[in-house]
């Protein structure tokens, strides 16, 4: 039998999640959309998977099934990306922001301010595209550009 002050505790760590998930997903969701309007970046792919992972594991641990799973979908299609320290390709990135929408579409439905549509997000995949066709994602040091130093007083 469960001790009585440990279910309040647990009822009170409930609530307090509870309060603050719908922030906590718009923030989410608000770095997921930041990659895909300016590109990926593999360090934020990161932080942002690992805040996946933190998020959904809770979400399924306090019984809330919908963004649990949603949740737990994004974390399932960024884990190849993740695994292999690469970027996302177009139909993951496309795929991702589908997530993304449906994630954001729960939260607004929740009550979370600042989730309402943004203007021109049914074309984020194009204007990926064309962000990575301008700029690179990222930069490779040139061969064995450490030795250099070795003679260096």
């Amino acid at each position: 039998m469960a001790h009585p002050e440990a279910s309040e505790q647990s009822a009170e760590l409930r609530q307090a999640f509870l309060k603050h998930l719908p922030k906590r997903l718009d923030t989410l969701v608000r770095r997921g959309r930041r990659l895909l309007v300016g590109g990926w970046d593999i360090n934020t792919l990161i932080r942002l998977y690992q805040e996946l992972q933190t998020l959904a594991g809770a979400c399924g641990r306090w019984g809330i099934l919908d963004a649990g799973e949603l949740l737990f979908g994004i974390e399932r299609l960024l884990s190849g990306p993740i695994e292999q320290v690469q970027l996302p390709d177009q139909e993951t990135t496309r795929t991702f922001g589908k997530l993304l929408n449906a994630l954001a579409e729960l939260v607004a439905r929740s009550g979370a301010p600042s989730l309402s549509t943004h203007a021109g997000l049914g074309a984020v995949g194009e204007r990926h595209d064309l962000a990575a066709a301008r700029y690179p994602n990222s930069v490779s040091p040139p061969p064995r550009y450490w030795q250099r130093w070795r003679d260096a007083p």
